[in-house]
């Protein structure tokens, strides 16, 4: 017997996945007009480094950057609360297919 295909909308799709963001089963992280979501983990410190042509995405360690943001926000008399970096950029691959 084949199962039956209910429709879904696609905002209850986004709030449910708001939701689980914000009672922390899920780490969204801003990119651009995109949000990115990840299963939340103690293990789940890193930033992202997106390639702009293909969307390649790798994670970075973040507790040097993290440490340094911090010192630096406490210099301006600042507190963070959580820091999410994205950078942008090209990968090996999308240089090496640009190259003339």
């Amino acid at each position: 017997m084949e199962a039956q295909r209910l429709p879904l909308n696609r905002s209850t799709v986004y709030r449910t996945l708001e939701t689980l963001a914000e009672i922390g089963v899920l780490r969204g992280t801003r990119m651009g007009r995109a949000v990115h979501y990840e299963v939340a983990g103690e293990d789940d410190e890193h930033h992202h480094v997106r390639c702009v042509r293909c969307h390649k995405m790798v994670h970075l360690e973040a507790r040097q950057v993290d440490r340094l943001l911090r010192r630096l926000a406490a210099e301006e008399d600042f507190e963070v609360i959580d820091v999410q970096l994205l950078v942008a950029g090209l990968c090996a691959g999308c240089r090496e297919a640009a190259r003339p």
